[in-house]
């Protein structure tokens, strides 16, 4: 089985010492390799050849393109599924002498097919090296706490190791190859959940009415008892945690804070507005408790689907297949004075790949605008002051980000190149307390590569547009 880059040329071929012309069939499909349906045809060709010529070739990329589409809405495995990029591709050739009868066997091909690309120095009908990592080449920077998932190839059983910064596996991923285009590809969170729910209900309503003690979970009221914890866990001193919980109610008082145990850390500050809360932090106190919700006297409000997650730092990456060992770099960027942003694209292979731009972000708003000179003269030969006389109509506006990456080292150059060249991006947002993966359009043309020879830091400022109005006029 081979795969198709459907942005570069492929081609499907015959030959035959007799050959006048030849036909070909494609169908193009997800779900299971072997489960076709031959009777629906989505393409079929005919073409001649001069006389003295014994091959024919059909150019089909184009075509398989027509039916792949890369979305992403924040969930990476839907970008797989049916309406995903990736497909299976049977073609089926035959060849016909001059009188129209067939020459030689029947050439019957079934391929896996990408929205991916080859680049020029590889040739013709690049088929990519037979490797399970499918995200971009180089070292991957993350922010600390921060997410990023990489995409693997599963066909040839990979296992996938994350290792923190002594050597020591902390997640493992194991893969087989399978017969359904949605299990072709799997992205590895880099960030893995080792510990989760713990001891927490999310279904509880975790409601406080005035001197009530909540049964379930972990609760602390300020002067008040009724200390609360998962019995079946003790938080370990300088481990990193992800605390999540939504305040459903606030009806009078606050929550004082959400420190990590007895004497900790304040980790939020107050709170006195209902919404979703992501708490990230590293555990600093030895106290039994994980966490504490510290709230005012008389306090009455409620939350709800509290969980906990325990994350360890991941520092490299090794893949192991049935053609050998891949390994990639981890690096986390702790000192993250501005708000990093996550970017995520379709590569060179046609998945989606992540990459974080972590110094200054600039905003800014275009506005185009259409103008016609209103009639303002009443019947009385009079007219308001206040009025329009130059009416604007049909404005649109649209939003430009320029991100810095900060520094990093020579081998994002390649990453930054497949950047350039995508035609898919989105950018992750909060808005309203939520985040939003949003379509964005590249509006850099160009750029310079940096090499830490000439040029001793490596950092690059890329324009983004919004691929949107800023006004809704989804109609």
């Amino acid at each position: 089985m081979a795969i198709i880059n459907s942005r570069s040329p492929h081609y499907a071929s015959i030959t035959d010492v007799n050959i006048s012309y030849a036909t070909l069939d494609i169908f193009i499909w997800y779900g299971s390799s072997a489960t076709v349906a031959t009777e629906n045809t989505t393409y079929s060709l005919k073409k001649y050849i001069h006389t003295t010529e014994t091959k024919v070739s059909f150019e089909i990329a184009e075509l398989i393109r027509d039916d792949l589409d890369v979305s992403f809405n924040g969930d990476y495995s839907a970008s797989a599924t049916s309406d995903g990029g990736v497909k299976w591709v049977k073609t089926i050739i035959k060849a016909f002498d001059s009188s129209a009868i067939q020459v030689g066997a029947t050439a019957t091909e079934t391929n896996i097919a990408f929205d991916g690309y080859g680049y020029f120095e590889e040739g013709s009908s690049f088929t990519m090296a037979n490797k399970s990592l499918f995200s971009s080449e180089g070292d991957i920077f993350l922010p600390k706490f921060g997410d990023s998932n990489i995409a693997i190839y599963t066909e040839n059983n990979p296992t996938v190791l994350l290792l923190d910064s002594d050597g020591v596996t902390v997640d493992t991923s194991t893969f087989t190859s399978s017969v359904d285009s949605d299990k072709q590809i799997k992205y590895v969170s880099l960030y893995p959940e080792l510990i989760t729910n713990l001891g927490f209900d999310d279904d509880t309503d975790w409601s406080k009415q005035s001197n009530d003690v909540i049964e379930d979970g972990l609760f602390y009221f300020g002067g008040q008892s009724g200390n609360r914890y998962p019995s079946t866990f003790t938080p370990v001193t300088g481990t990193n945690y992800i605390l999540n919980f939504t305040i459903t109610e606030v009806n009078s008082g606050f929550l004082n804070g959400i420190y990590d145990g007895s004497g900790g850390v304040n980790l939020t500050g107050r709170i006195d507005k209902v919404g979703d809360y992501s708490v990230q932090y590293t555990q600093t106190s030895t106290y039994f408790n994980l966490v504490s919700f510290f709230a005012s006297v008389g306090f009455d409000g409620a939350m709800d689907n509290v969980s906990v997650k325990e994350v360890y730092d991941v520092s490299k990456i090794s893949i192991t297949d049935d053609n050998g060992t891949t390994t990639a770099n981890v690096k986390q960027v702790e000192d993250c004075k501005f708000t990093p942003h996550k970017v995520t694209f379709v590569n060179k292979n046609g998945v989606l790949d992540d990459m974080y731009f972590f110094k200054k972000s600039t905003n800014s708003m275009t506005t185009k605008r259409e103008n016609y000179k209103g009639n303002t003269i009443k019947s009385d030969n009079t007219y308001s002051v206040s009025q329009h006389n130059e009416v604007d109509f049909n404005i649109t506006a649209n939003s430009t980000v320029k991100l810095s990456s900060g520094f990093l080292n020579e081998s994002s150059n390649e990453k930054f190149k497949q950047l350039l060249l995508s035609e898919k991006v989105w950018i992750t947002r909060t808005f309203k307390n939520d985040e939003l993966v949003l379509p964005i359009n590249i509006k850099t043309s160009d750029i310079s590569y940096k090499t830490s020879l000439n040029d001793k830091l490596v950092e690059y400022s890329i324009e983004f547009n919004d691929s949107y109005n800023a006004i809704n006029n989804i109609r």
